[in-house]
């Protein structure tokens, strides 16, 4: 194991909590959090450092807890399916729209359990120990769960079986599950996906590090691609090393990357702090020259292409395997979420058709390998394969979404149960000639990845009518497996309420759908869900959400103080936009932004939601009222009296530099 990051001096806070306290030192003190509560604890290791323990405090469900396992390659044994089964049965919540516990697969081929108490974490991470599984080091500035191809070892048409060198690399960053504080203290998250396969499963080209199968001198090796990823500030693809990997110097390869990072990458301005911005930096050869001081040994370079050579597949259905006689089935798990009573029951499947074996996609499905001839017909009559089918509708079967504002505090609209139901509708009404990969995030932290989707909606806050909205962005033009590229904003700004009309004639005029005949609505109308159903749900929560964040008070003046109350929605307020030479009278529940874009002076901006940054702005004079928390103000530009348009509403007269 190598030695401990180094610490940097940086005004910003979480670079200041790691240099306080290692997050893996809490691991030592959950017993001692079980007895005081979560209300006792220090906000500190409440909110933040129980993350480096995959255990996420959410402030949409108070007093209760999300724990994110780490699952290489997303392959679990029904044993363990079963062992999580029991937490979710025995210890979470309901919560949210949920009446009881819940599990969530996710895009990186793992499993997120919700509604945890914190009483109940020292017994349920004895219980994932006894079974093998952690959780450690899955959140924060660590590296997040590796993933790889779904079908790695049974795929007929595969080039390199990479599960051990995935567990391989997993073991060298977590120190065998124990934890590692050579890696606790990168700049940001790291995420790291290792394909074998030649249709790119694993999304390659939106992660930190990866690895794509490529021939050299005739031996498969991979080509190395650095540099991707996505947030609320940007949306970029991976750019070649110029490396090929043997596959046995792959963990040494990460092990060089990580400590090159961990060393050298920049660290004050968070949102400037993933690796490619140290790339960017320092330019591609010298990172590549600085890995290749670490390992101690010149990298090869790269062949002269890869073999990623098809289109991604989503391994719904019932394949064969190249095992003789036996298949692989894939299952379709709607938004990716399972109860208890699922996951008992998938963990029988597993043990009865197969081997006992349940693989994870990066599309939130379930896949059983090793299913006999003879047992496929016994299986497709199971009747859990009514609700996780083998052959879904075409809109609902590539539909993805991130958890939403049900439970996550950074998402600006709910997602998955209002995907769902809208898409279900959708398939009720078309005919669609084939899949449309359609993502749906609740925040620009894109954590479902609209940038890769056929169609990407990315939640924000829209005005109509004088009234904020829940709505959505549409991306368009991503493309996944041979060729794949991101996708870019094409319609902005489209409430909730007006997105089903959008969606169809997008799909009829882009993808081809037709409208069914009466007689195919009346036979096919199944939806279950309605969106004016699913909408009294949201509301309530959303209601719960905007109590729980409060308002927040941004001041300039010599001094930081509380401001005084803001005036009723009904009062007026004045903006004068110093440099335009524009005041505009406006309204006290006005966003400065809306003001500003209504006025005619171009502000930048991305998120809406006061996570990306882009909209910060000088508050020369005057006090805003936020709607939400600031999330991407730093303590240095508080204290320089900057603010975010975005969410900022101006109390009285305000001045900005603008």
């Amino acid at each position: 194991m190598v030695e401990a990051a180094p610490l940097k001096e940086s005004k910003n806070k979480f670079e200041r909590l790691k240099a306080e306290k290692d997050g893996l030192e809490v691991r030592k003190e959950l017993e001692h959090f079980a007895q005081i509560g979560w209300e006792a604890m220090d906000e500190t290791d409440r909110d933040y450092r129980l993350k480096w323990l995959g255990i996420f405090y959410r402030p949409m469900t108070p007093g209760l807890f999300m724990m994110r396992l780490r699952m290489p390659s997303g392959i679990l044994t029904s044993g363990q399916m079963r062992v999580l089964a029991e937490i979710v049965q025995r210890f979470c919540n309901s919560s949210g729209f949920q009446d009881q516990g819940i599990a969530d697969i996710t895009t990186r081929q793992n499993i997120q359990i919700r509604s945890i108490r914190i009483e109940d974490l020292p017994e349920i991470c004895k219980r994932l120990q006894e079974a093998g599984m952690t959780s450690i080091q899955s959140g924060m500035d660590n590296v997040r769960n590796i993933t790889g191809s779904p079908v790695a070892g049974i795929d007929a048409d595969e080039l390199i079986d990479t599960r051990g060198i995935v567990r391989k690399v997993q073991d060298m960053i977590t120190n065998n599950g124990e934890g590692n504080p050579s890696f606790t203290n990168l700049p940001r998250k790291f995420n790291i996906a290792i394909a074998g396969c030649r249709d790119n499963s694993v999304h390659a080209e939106i992660n930190d590090l990866a690895f794509i199968p490529a021939y050299k001198n005739g031996v498969i090796g991979f080509n190395v691609i650095v540099g991707g990823f996505f947030s609320a500030k940007a949306c970029i693809e991976a750019i070649p090393l110029n490396a090929w990997v043997d596959p046995r110097d792959v963990v040494a390869v990460c092990e060089a990357v990580l400590l090159v990072y961990r060393n050298n990458g920049l660290r004050a301005n968070r949102q400037k702090a993933r690796i490619m911005y140290l790339i960017e930096d320092w330019g591609i050869e010298k990172f590549r020259s600085e890995v290749e001081k670490q390992l101690g040994h010149s990298l090869q370079t790269a062949a002269e292409k890869d073999e990623i050579l098809w289109d991604k597949r989503d391994h719904i259905g019932i394949h064969s395997q190249k095992q003789p006689a036996l298949n692989y089935i894939g299952l379709h798990i709607p938004m990716g979420r399972m109860y208890a009573d699922d996951m008992f029951d998938l963990a029988r499947l597993a043990d009865v058709y197969g081997s006992g074996e349940i693989r994870l996609t990066v599309e939130q499905n379930v896949i059983i390998p090793n299913i006999p001839d003879s047992r496929i017909a016994s299986l497709l009559k199971e009747p859990l394969l009514q609700r996780f089918k083998v052959n879904p509708e075409t809109l609902e079967r590539s539909l993805i979404s991130c958890t939403g504002a049900e439970f996550c505090n950074f998402a600006l609209v709910e997602t998955k149960n209002r995907a769902l139901a809208l898409i279900k509708e959708l398939d009720a009404e078309l005919s669609v000639p084939s899949s449309v990969r359609l993502h749906w995030t609740g925040c620009p932290n894109s954590c479902a990845q609209p940038q890769v989707a056929d169609i990407g909606l990315m939640g924000t806050k829209v005005r109509k009518n004088g009234k904020t909205l829940e709505g959505v962005d549409i991306y368009l033009g991503g493309k996944v497996g041979k060729d794949a590229h991101l996708g870019t904003c094409a319609i902005k700004s489209i409430p909730c309420e007006d997105l089903k009309q959008v969606l169809r004639d997008l799909l009829i005029k882009d993808f081809g759908a037709q409208l069914k005949s009466e007689a195919e609505l009346t036979a096919t109308n199944t939806a279950s869900v309605t969106i004016s159903a699913v909408a009294d749900q949201i509301n309530n929560v959303l209601e719960s959400k905007v109590q729980s964040n409060g308002n927040g008070i941004a001041t300039q003046t010599a001094e930081a103080v509380i401001a005084p109350p803001a005036p009723s929605p009904s009062q007026t307020a004045t903006i004068n936009f110093a440099q335009s030479g524009k005041e505009v009278t406006c309204n006290g529940d006005d966003l400065i932004l809306d003001v500003a874009e209504a006025s005619g002076i171009e502000l930048p901006s991305s998120c809406r939601s006061g996570t990306c940054g882009t909209c910060k702005q000088k508050l020369v004079e005057g006090q805003v009222e936020y709607e939400g928390e600031p999330e991407a103000l730093e303590d240095s530009d508080r204290e320089q009296g900057f603010i975010l348009a975005c969410i900022a509403r101006p109390v009285g007269k305000v001045v900005i530099d603008a």
